[in-house]
């Protein structure tokens, strides 16, 4: 079952001296994912909404990189979706 880990809304404005000629907002959803499956179901939802794929398919929770670390390093399956509205 797919889990949100975050969701993020920024408002970005351009300015041109002191007159704003641009507004738009940038909106971020990531997920993790049980199965690749799971993962690449929900990947064509998201696209058919409107979001962009970064593309990004593990992410690491827990452990360690480092050579002969005693924690493993613990990958799940991730998707990071992206999307701008400009205003």
């Amino acid at each position: 079952m797919k889990r949100i880990k975050m969701k993020n809304n920024t408002t970005k404005f351009v300015w041109d001296g002191d007159n704003c000629i641009d507004k738009y907002t940038e909106f971020i959803e990531q997920y993790y994912y049980d199965s690749e499956k799971e993962k690449m179901e929900h990947k064509k939802e998201m696209e058919s909404d409107g979001w962009n794929d970064s593309g990004q398919v593990m992410e690491m929770i827990s452990g360690s990189l480092m050579p002969g670390a005693k924690n493993p390093p613990v990958h799940v399956w991730f998707g990071s979706y992206y999307k701008t509205i400009r205003e």
